[in-house]
């Protein structure tokens, strides 16, 4: 009996230890699993499911890998104890315990570095790190290795446990799918983004086109209004450019409004907003810029066009641009649309004083029911 009696105490304390052990490894899995799908951020997905990781295990180092094209290339895409680290490129012939991981499919255990034998050929480069033991866990997804989980620790007296392999081999696979499903959604959001992209841009000057000009003057015209604000919109045009595809045809043609909407977006704040009206027209919104203000923006937009060089043109043919000029509150109060017309006016009259002109909505004035502008 008395030989029955011994160790008792020291079996009891060890079942208490890995009863508490196991408690904490199945919180933290539950935690895991809550920190992985509580984003759709895939960077957030990692930090947070990282840090959970380094927390339960109680390691010194907790990093996320993936595979490069090549074998031997492998990125560091996130590690718990430096979040700046972001796709950095290893070489995975330094990492015989990642190789192993990656070539069997399998988690690799290095309880000891200064014995194990697969660690021979980089011993001499661990010593001064102080890492004892290195775990490797592969992130399997649809049968494939994407990454794997890898974690250091310098700890002295206890290696890692059958039950945190177990642990961590869980953790890979709720990863895995949690960051399936982040790539997913930022590869929809991304192709929408290009839709949305090519919804309003104008497929041949990848300028803003007339559809989305539109939405835009509306929001600015209530912000404008909202705010007292002035707001001004500029209609521009070409002048003459069906001379320029009888001579040079379409294609060429083609090629120089290219040029020019890029010199005339190049001309403009960040804060205006220009588009494609239509065939060799544009138009330009200007938030925040009276009358005189647009003038000057105007004459600036004519000055460099007639300065750029636009090469087939030749001496022949000199490529200018009519401009005209609205703003609020001063010549259009009721809508958006009194503010275009009333800008497409203006840029009738530079036309009718000989092209190559500015003309503001100001030197309107009614003579009978020709429309014309004067000044």
């Amino acid at each position: 009996m008395k030989g029955n009696s011994t160790g008792r105490p020291e079996r009891k304390d060890a079942l208490i230890k890995k009863l508490a052990q196991e408690n904490r490894l199945l919180k933290g899995l539950l935690e895991l699993s809550k920190a992985a799908h509580s984003t759709l951020n895939s960077q957030e997905i990692l930090t947070l499911a990282l840090h959970q990781i380094a927390e339960t295990v109680q390691v010194h180092r907790c990093s996320v890998l993936k595979l490069g094209k090549g074998k031997d290339v492998g990125y560091v895409i996130a590690t718990h104890e430096d979040p700046a680290i972001h796709n950095l490129r290893i070489d995975l012939r330094k990492y015989p315990e990642i190789l192993k991981a990656v070539d069997t499919n399998q988690a690799v255990v290095v309880q000891d570095t200064s014995h194990d034998p697969l660690m021979a050929g980089v011993r001499d480069a661990l010593a001064p790190t102080r890492i004892r033991s290195i775990i490797v866990v592969p992130v399997i997804l649809r049968g494939l290795v994407i990454g794997a989980i890898l974690l250091k620790s310098v700890r002295t007296q206890k290696t890692f446990t059958r039950s945190e392999l177990g642990f961590l081999q869980v953790a890979a696979g709720i990863l895995a799918g949690a960051l399936y499903n982040a790539l997913v959604h930022e590869t929809i959001q991304r192709e929408n983004s290009q839709l949305e992209t090519l919804a309003i841009t104008d497929g041949l000057t990848e300028i803003y086109n007339h559809r989305y000009f539109y939405i835009r003057l509306d929001e600015e015209f209530n912000r404008a209004s909202r705010y007292h604000q002035p707001l001004s919109c500029m209609m521009v045009d070409i002048d003459g450019f069906k001379t320029v595809n009888d001579l040079l045809g379409h294609r060429r043609g083609d090629e120089i409004l290219k040029k020019l909407a890029a010199l005339m977006r190049s001309t403009i704040r960040k804060t205006d907003l220009l588009a494609r009206y239509g065939g060799e027209e544009f138009a330009i919104i200007l938030p925040q810029t009276d009358e005189k203000g647009a003038l000057l923006q105007a004459e600036r937009i004519r000055m460099a066009i007639k300065r750029a060089k636009f090469a087939g043109l030749g001496k022949k043919v000199s490529l200018t641009l009519s401009l005209g000029v609205a703003t609020y509150p001063k010549h259009a109060q009721r809508s958006p649309d009194e503010l275009v017309t009333k800008a497409d006016r203006a840029l009738y009259e530079a036309k009718r004083r000989g092209t190559d002109q500015v003309a503001s909505f100001s030197a309107f004035r009614k003579k009978g029911d020709d429309g014309r502008l004067y000044g």
